[in-house]
């Protein structure tokens, strides 16, 4: 059974690492990917993305999947971190400069779920 809100969580984490990556490696070459296993209910595929996005992406999407806490708290709130690094200090800075981006450009529904 797909949770929405688990849905809904990776379709942000898809946005938000999207963004980033259009704007960070532009001259990376991207490429599409298939998703595969128990992550394929959540992303049908992989956009247009280099191959660093493509790992935070399927990583950060399994670790949601994952989560022991229900509810989910916000990861800035938890207490038993699951991003291990590199991978923490990297969704970070995809947050942040996401975040930035989607406020700069008027985009607010992607914030309003990373927020609250």
């Amino acid at each position: 059974m797909i949770d929405k809100k688990t849905s809904n969580d990776i379709l942000v984490l898809k946005k938000f690492i999207q963004a980033y990556c259009n704007m960070k490696h532009k001259d990376i070459q991207k490429q599409s990917r298939m998703i595969k296993g128990p992550l394929s209910f959540y992303l049908k595929a992989a956009p247009g993305l280099c191959n660093e996005c493509i790992k935070t992406l399927l990583f950060a999407a399994s670790k949601r999947l994952t989560c022991p806490f229900i509810p989910k708290p916000q990861c800035k709130h938890c207490t038993d971190y699951c991003y291990k690094e590199p991978y923490r200090s990297n969704i970070k800075k995809i947050m942040k400069f996401s975040g930035i981006y989607f406020i700069k450009h008027g985009r607010l529904d992607p914030l309003w779920k990373y927020l609250f």
